[in-house]
């Protein structure tokens, strides 16, 4: 998933209401007395830890809730095939042109046409892929 995160694919931070946090997939809540704590999705504690201070405790809590959350978010993404698609694209581009210098004005018709659309997709394709 590191190259989803370096394309710029984040997981949105959870948003706590005190010591709630609603999210697409469940209710995180925490849990803090003195320094331990315990982070909670849907009520099952899937965290636990202890901390110098009661606010280090309410912090390292949403932190392993955060963290929690991103890892669930961020597994069930794939990576998208449109930098492999552009890859293939100019390949075809340069194929095309070692047929179809830009300035032939012999070549068939169909030829430039074909050049230039596949141009045209590789521009789409790259502007899907940047978002």
């Amino acid at each position: 998933m590191s190259n989803e995160h370096q394309r710029g694919v984040e997981v949105k931070p959870l948003e706590w209401d005190g010591i709630h946090a609603k999210s697409i997939i469940g209710e995180y809540s925490i849990g803090a007395i003195g320094g331990e704590w315990k982070a909670l999705m849907n009520d099952r504690q899937i965290a636990s830890g202890l901390s110098l201070t009661h606010d280090g405790a309410k912090l390292d809590a949403k932190a392993a809730a955060q963290a929690h959350y991103d890892a669930t978010i961020l597994s069930a993404l794939t990576p998208s095939p449109l930098p492999q698609v552009v890859r293939l694209l100019r390949s075809l581009e340069a194929i095309a042109e070692d047929f179809i210098p830009d300035r032939d004005e012999d070549a068939p018709l169909a030829l430039q046409e074909m050049r230039d659309a596949i141009r045209a997709v590789i521009a789409a394709t790259e502007a899907l892929d940047n978002g």
